[in-house]
């Protein structure tokens, strides 16, 4: 787990600029840092060391002939196995580490960049100079665990694992109104836009092959969440050991690591599950780590004692008593694109506390919502979906008509169903609480412009649908943005079994009736739950890390001065009509959604003022 920046090309950069930006992600990698430099080429490597300690870890790492260079951000978790085919085949290695398998591996395929992945089970983003083909191809892994992105001229190309790098060799970049307008509707921006106009992302599942000679950059998609096909005549008893075998074995191989390696805990399914399997799998010797909030009916710490104590694991409870504005600010100032989930400073808290217990590798539960139906608003599709059925047209008649009728709720229902159909049951979990936000702002978010980047296969049923579009936008461009961003923060690896491309497959595979039942969300793990935990924990309702946004945002019934002030510095960036923007700060609605979007704004100007 590392972050490096790399400029191939022609380029006037120099040595200190160079130095500057590189220093802009010394969280990413502190244990130690590499610049590697060769004709029109610069590579910068900041190392958190966690396999193979010694210097034979050490990163950008070359090939015995220099025909090859690698900078290798992530873990490759199947790496054993491939270094034992490698060492049949009479490869001889100097270290112990995962780069170095990467690196051989890609040369024992003849360098065959489609094979490597393919066979490669892992979070990775990384860059393999080929000098032979006079190629270098930029990988991200299938879910976005890990992030990568780049500039390109005509004269060179300039990537790195976080933007702000980039940016500071640009200088230059422009805001986009487009990624302002998505992240106003959506709390954070897409994968396909970015806050700069200037500054692309690799996207998950995606590779990219940039010409040395032509200086042209080509991308390619190799890897999109789909069902497998599996017998369709397995009951339930029959998918849940093969769901069990599979969480596993994707827990066994992420639990390789040459540093302490420890466990979040919450109260849910998910983070259970994984902690029952750490314990079948025999590792009892675990930093286990859980957060409690005082007086919170979102405190689940009772719950991961009752998990612990169940599967004899040692549960460290790290209080956190109150949080302040100024926490806020310091966990959205890190971000290097604008974001609003709140739940990112509980995050940061919760990974800076585990830092400082002297634990570097985490296992979390990520993933599993979106991979088994784990959101409320599934239920919802499935009890609305008949209302698919009927013709677009009439269904978009209908919500210009009861617009007019003065309510959030019917002004919510309205929006949705001037959707068309695919958009509106793609985004059933990630839709805006209203869009007042969008008055403020002339670019509004085009929901159905998605549809051509998510790209899905229409003989998938409804529920299939929004659980890709999670996976492809939600996941990485919320829940893994937060976690990449938070952990790397703290300077400590996060890795969730629930991501392995194969249970994701394996549960967009599964029956409906077997992904929501009884009106309960993820079904199927709750059945798995029944079998490996306690039974309060195969009961218990998503909860998720909450912050009092009312507690934090108002003072005697109004908006602190210090938000509306933070707030009203989005003036000085000429985004939003001066007048509209006071008056919409002089509304006394304090409901959650508005709330919401007040905090919105407080993100964004946090944002644009530190970038």
């Amino acid at each position: 787990m590392c972050g490096f920046l790399g400029i191939a090309g022609k380029n006037n950069i120099s040595e200190d600029l160079f130095i500057n930006a590189f220093n802009k992600i010394n969280h990413r990698g502190p244990d130690e840092s590499t610049i590697f430099t060769d004709i029109n080429l610069k590579l910068g490597f900041k190392r958190l060391k966690i396999l193979d300690l010694s210097k034979n870890g050490r990163q950008p790492m070359s090939s015995k002939d220099k025909s090859t260079t690698i900078i290798f951000n992530g873990e490759i978790y199947n790496y054993q196995s491939i270094k034992n085919v490698l060492i049949k085949s009479g490869t001889k290695f100097n270290g112990n580490s995962d780069t170095e398998v990467l690196l051989n591996y890609y040369i024992f395929l003849e360098r065959d960049i489609d094979k490597l992945i393919k066979n490669c089970n892992g979070m990775f983003s990384f860059a393999i100079v080929d000098r032979i083909k006079k190629k270098i191809y930029f990988v991200r892994d299938r879910l976005g665990v890990k992030p990568l992105y780049y500039f390109q001229d005509e004269y060179k190309i300039i990537f790195s694992s976080e933007i702000k790098s980039i940016k500071y060799l640009i200088k230059d970049a422009n805001v986009s109104k487009k990624a302002i307008s998505a992240y106003l509707a959506l709390g954070f921006v897409p994968p396909w836009l970015s806050i700069f106009r200037e500054v692309k992302s690799i996207n998950p599942g995606e590779y990219a092959v940039w010409d040395i000679v032509k200086k042209k950059l080509k991308i390619n998609k190799y890897w999109f969440p789909k069902p497998t096909k599996l017998n369709d005549d397995y009951n339930l008893t029959e998918w849940k050991e093969l769901i069990k075998k599979e969480l596993l074995d994707a827990t066994k191989i992420r639990l390789n690591s040459d540093v302490p390696i420890g466990l979040f805990l919450s109260g849910g399914i998910d983070s259970g599950l994984v902690a029952a399997a750490v314990s079948k799998l025999g590792f009892k010797d675990l930093n286990v780590h859980t957060v409690s909030f005082k007086d919170s009916d979102k405190d689940e710490s009772d719950l991961a004692k009752k998990t612990a104590n169940h599967l004899g694991l040692r549960l460290k409870i790290h209080n956190i008593d109150q949080i302040t504005l100024s926490d806020i600010k310091s966990s959205i100032q890190h971000f290097d694109q604008p974001f609003a989930d709140p739940s990112l400073i509980v995050t940061d808290l919760i990974c800076r506390k585990t830092f400082q217990n002297s634990t570097t590798v985490v296992l979390t539960g990520d993933g599993g919502d979106e991979g088994f139906c784990g959101y409320r608003e599934y239920l919802k599709l499935v009890k609305y979906n008949s209302l698919n059925i009927l013709p677009d047209i009439l269904l978009n008649n209908l919500g210009r008509v009861i617009s007019w009728i003065p309510s959030k709720k019917i002004k919510i229902i309205s929006n949705r169903l001037k959707l068309n159909k695919i958009s509106r049951v793609m985004w059933t979990h990630v839709y805006p609480f209203d869009d007042n936000l969008s008055k403020l702002f002339e670019n509004k978010f085009n929901f159905n412009e998605a549809e051509e980047f998510l790209n899905h296969n229409k003989k998938y049923d409804n529920l299939t649908v929004s659980q890709i579009t999670d996976l492809n936008c939600y996941l990485p461009s919320n829940v893994l943005k937060k976690t990449d961003m938070m952990s790397m923060k703290n300077s400590i690896e996060l890795r969730s079994p629930f991501l392995d491309y194969r249970l994701v497959e394996l549960g967009l595979s599964i029956p409906k009736k077997y992904k929501i039942q009884n009106n309960k969300t993820k079904y199927i793990l709750r059945e798995i739950a029944k079998d490996w935990l306690p039974e309060e924990i195969s009961k218990s309702e998503k909860k998720g890390f909450g912050v009092p946004l009312d507690q934090l945002f108002l003072t005697n019934n109004n908006y602190s001065q210090e938000v509306i002030d933070q707030i009203l510095k989005l003036n000085n960036y000429k985004i939003f009509d001066k007048n509209k923007l006071n008056s919409y700060l002089q509304k006394k609605d304090f409901s959650s959604s508005n709330l919401k979007s007040i905090y919105k704004l407080f993100c964004l100007s946090v944002f644009l003022e530190k970038k």
